[in-house]
């Protein structure tokens, strides 16, 4: 499931580095969790606005959020979680993020 995913994200030893690299910008694993069960039961795709909303965030705040987001889950630049060209629709590629997490297991 879609929590037992994200649970296991902040677990993660790759996740504590990516952490640590991005220092006081980092976002906490508590929006970082809210961000990958929403989209995860989404199935990989929701729109900036959903997403403000779940973190409680603005959406004029949610740009910043974002960028802090790409700089912990994005891996070595590899797009586990980017913004559709629409620039409106978020995505989560749960493949790549069990891959550059090390997560193991099927896709939820």
């Amino acid at each position: 499931p879609a929590e037992a995913l994200a649970s296991a994200l902040v677990a993660s030893e790759v996740f504590r580095e990516q952490a640590e690299r991005a220092g006081r910008h980092a976002p906490d694993a508590t929006m970082v969790e809210t961000v990958v069960t929403t989209l995860a039961e989404n199935e990989g795709r929701a729109h900036r606005d959903l997403l403000a909303s779940a973190l409680g965030v603005t959406a004029a705040t949610f740009t910043s959020t974002f960028a802090a987001l790409r700089r912990v889950l994005n891996v070595e630049g590899y797009p586990v979680i980017a913004m559709d060209a629409d620039r409106v629709t978020v995505r989560l590629d749960e493949g790549l993020l069990r891959e550059q997490f090390e997560l193991g297991g099927a896709r939820g």
